[in-house]
């Protein structure tokens, strides 16, 4: 760490540019974030980071919200690039059409911060005039008049990811039992109730998915080979898409009645197969869950 040059990215340009999207969208290349940080507090700020050691990516967001001259940050990043080599800091404006800005005000009914009792057009040309001399000293100036938020992502994970990185994008698995309710954050479930239950067989009744005898109980089914073959093309050729649209996490969210024998064996399975190609991680959240009833129908 005391040998890596550290990277502090300044996240500033027009209100209503797509500042929000930016900075989500260095979380998810590992940057540790701050919005709306004071260009008065920058220089403390980075001497608490540079006494953790532990961070080595830093983004700012600084806007008008800050109520402070813009012409400090220029003055504070060169005073900490001449006081150690160790600071790689480089501005992103991001700027929009006066047209677009107002058209976003509009949308959303919001005022300009710098015209909260005058027209949305004056906020801007005053906001634009202030921002000259940032805009004109920044490294990285990124248009969004025409670009989506996806489109934004996209921009600032092939500027900024590292060894061709776009993004921390991984896959959730998660087995579950459907009696004590769908995982919240799931995007895609599959239920697989329809299986043969190792439940009713005796031996396998107190064993779990991860046991190799209900393990193979499982997969050795016709149905269980038939539909898995289905079901993991399916996985393979979404996950791609998901990517593609700037999503960072895809939940599979697979269910059987009490979450201990078939949605794990199958997660498991689904959870080794997607490993060869995206980063997986799997979690068995009801496999130790024991609800026994006296009367079992």
């Amino acid at each position: 760490m005391a040998d890596e040059k550290m990277q502090l990215v300044i996240i500033t340009g027009m209100s209503g540019a797509g500042k929000t999207v930016a900075m989500q969208s260095f979380e998810d290349l590992g940057f540790f974030c701050v919005d709306n940080m004071p260009p008065a507090l920058l220089p403390k700020f980075w001497e608490l980071v540079k006494e953790s050691g532990k961070i080595s990516k830093v983004a700012l967001v600084v806007d008008l919200r800050s109520r402070a001259f813009y012409d400090q940050i220029l003055h504070m990043l060169t005073d900490e690039e001449s006081e150690t080599a160790a600071i790689d800091s480089q501005i992103l404006f991001l700027d929009t059409s006066d047209k677009e800005l107002i058209s976003r005000y509009k949308e959303t009914r919001r005022s300009h911060p710098l015209a909260m009792e005058r027209r949305v057009v004056d906020g801007v040309r005053k906001e634009r005039e202030l921002l000259a001399p940032i805009r004109t000293n920044a490294e990285y100036v990124i248009d969004t008049t025409t670009m989506t938020p996806r489109e934004l992502r996209e921009q600032i994970f092939e500027s900024f990811g590292t060894d061709g990185a776009t993004g921390k994008f991984h896959i959730e698995v998660v087995s579950f039992g459907f009696k004590y309710g769908l995982p919240i954050d799931a995007d895609i479930v599959m239920d697989v109730r329809f299986l043969p239950n190792p439940y009713y067989v005796p031996e396998l009744k107190n064993k779990s998915g991860l046991d190799d005898a209900v393990y193979k109980y499982v997969m050795d089914q016709p149905v269980t080979e038939k539909f898995y073959k289905h079901f993991i093309s399916l996985l393979k050729y979404v996950m791609p898409g998901y990517q593609k649209e700037g999503k960072s996490t895809v939940t599979i969210a697979i269910g059987c009645t009490g979450g201990q024998h078939r949605s794990v064996a199958i997660a498991k399975r689904v959870a080794e197969d997607l490993d060869k190609d995206y980063t997986v991680h799997i979690q068995h959240r009801d496999m130790n869950k024991r609800k026994e009833t006296v009367n079992r129908s």
